[in-house]
């Protein structure tokens, strides 16, 4: 079984269930609440508010990865997760609740009797399909020949939160000639670098291993499947008119409107906070409040981008900084640690040179510096850079080597940009910001 049909039949025997089961808490826990009393009107009534409910219920617990079996593979990142949700769907609940009008129905101990019982019900269902699938969840990992682009995944990133369990790296040559080496029986999956000259033997004993029930596939592939990045090593000129098309009408409208919509909500609390702001950053260093800067926006346009000043007045500005810079006032870091030091970009969003999603705007000389070191450096331009982005979630790049690495998270959302891959970077960069695990 590939890796993808896994995870959907995973996905299916959680995602139905669940809401299953928050049918049944609600019906379990009206029925405790009016025993006799209880009417057709009175299911009617706690039906379409409780349903509403559900709907936000079920988006947390699909990016808290509740529904991926093989994601929290430590029973401790499942327990953290799963009380984690609670605490954050009792705020929702409670939110939803009280902006009834009138408030028909109340929180209260009905509430708390409502979650006891359904998120009882299924944390058990899911811990007994954690337990049934235990050992089905991981797939052997056998890498021949294992290329230095996964070297340096591997080294950064050890199997953990994954269906994959690392079971041997061998050389081919080694491969070949070994006899003593035996596949494992549970359907694994061999690694082999995207280009390789077979022998005729090692092309043998592949195939005879793949009619056994092993899965075959490219570095390249693993590392996007597995990283959700695009290796760069595996770009081409081709590989671009493969994977990439432009958007369509409604997708550009869609975008557009969310990116003015956050604009909007953006600014709001950019002037209510502002006055603060503003007043502190004056306190901590004399200078003006607001640094500006030129940018590089879509097809490599140059704009101007604006964000509350975090350094000390007199400094240079254009060089690489890091979270530890010493150019950095104290107030600064308050601002950057928070991300209120973005504030001001909601101009940016409201007149288009920046969107909610997507790379990371970089410096005009630096980019040009970029483009000459890094291939396909200025391909990132071919959608509008973001105020977030799935790169910005995963790293900050402060040197041409990290900013390569970084280039393979655009590419990756270059290819699978999509209006719900934007929903996912927006929801987990918001639990990044509530120092939630977001990513």
């Amino acid at each position: 079984m590939t890796l993808k049909a896994k995870r959907l039949s995973y996905f299916f025997l959680l995602f139905l269930p669940s809401i299953c089961f928050f049918y049944i808490g609600l019906f379990l826990t009206i029925s405790l609440r009016y025993q006799q009393n209880f009417s057709p009107e009175q299911w009617s009534e706690h039906l379409s508010l409780f349903s509403v409910i559900f709907f936000f219920w079920i988006f947390v617990f699909y990016f808290f990865h509740l529904f991926d079996l093989c994601y929290h593979r430590s029973m401790q990142k499942f327990l953290v997760a799963f009380f984690t949700i609670i605490v954050l769907n009792t705020i929702i609940a409670i939110g939803i609740f009280y902006a009834q009008k009138n408030l028909l129905i109340t929180p209260r101990r009905f509430l708390l009797i409502f979650q006891l019982i359904t998120f009882s019900i299924i944390f058990f269902w899911m811990l007994s399909l954690r337990l049934l699938f235990q050992k089905r969840m991981q797939t052997p990992v056998i890498f021949l020949d294992l290329p230095q682009i996964s070297k340096q995944f591997l080294e950064t990133k050890p199997y953990h939160n994954s269906s994959f369990t690392f079971f041997t790296s061998l050389p081919l040559t080694q491969f070949e000639t070994d006899n003593s080496f035996t596949l494992p029986k549970k359907n694994p999956w061999i690694i082999l670098p995207d280009i390789v000259h077979l022998t005729d033997t090692q092309f043998k004993k592949i195939k005879h291993y793949h009619q056994e029930g092993a899965t075959i596939v490219s570095c390249y592939y693993f590392c996007e499947e597995y990283f959700r990045i695009i290796p760069l090593e595996s770009v081409t000129e081709w590989w671009f008119l493969q994977n990439t098309q432009n958007s369509n009408l409604f997708s550009l409208a869609l975008k557009r409107a969310v990116d003015f919509l956050f604009g909007v909500l953006i600014g709001i609390v950019f002037l209510s906070t502002f006055p603060l702001i503003a007043l502190l950053i004056k306190f901590s260093d004399e200078g003006s409040i607001f640094f500006t800067q030129e940018r590089l926006s879509l097809q490599g346009k140059p704009f101007i981008l604006y964000k509350y000043r975090t350094m000390i007045k007199g400094t240079p500005t254009n060089t690489w900084t890091n979270p530890y810079d010493k150019r950095i006032t104290s107030m600064g870091k308050f601002l950057r640690k928070t991300r209120l030091d973005e504030l001001p970009q909601c101009f940016n969003l409201l007149n288009g040179t920046m969107s909610l999603v997507g790379p990371r705007p970089e410096q005009t000389h630096l980019s040009s510096a970029l483009a000459k070191q890094i291939p396909f450096y200025d391909e990132r331009y071919r959608i509008a850079p973001g105020l977030t982005g799935w790169s910005q979630l995963h790293m900050y790049a402060s040197s041409a080597e990290e900013s390569k690495k970084k280039l393979e998270y655009d590419l990756y959302y270059l290819k699978h940009r999509s209006f719900f891959f934007d929903v996912e970077i927006i929801i987990k960069t918001i639990l990044y910001l509530f120092r939630f695990d977001g990513r």
